[in-house]
């Protein structure tokens, strides 16, 4: 039994995650400060509001 790989390595893996994250209106932002993670209930979903400094 082998190991399985993604096409295209890990990277590859990643940066598909985060072309369809962005593509949905989410934005990534490495290496930022949070000051508050906050739970929002709507429409019968969480949704996650996080603040930064630079926000």
């Amino acid at each position: 039994m082998g190991r399985l790989f993604p096409e295209g390595g890990t990277h590859a893996l990643v940066r598909t995650l985060v072309q369809l994250y962005e593509e949905l209106g989410g934005e990534l932002r490495l290496s930022t400060p949070v000051k508050a993670v906050d739970l929002i209930e709507e429409d019968g979903r969480t949704k996650h509001r996080v603040s930064t400094e630079m926000a």
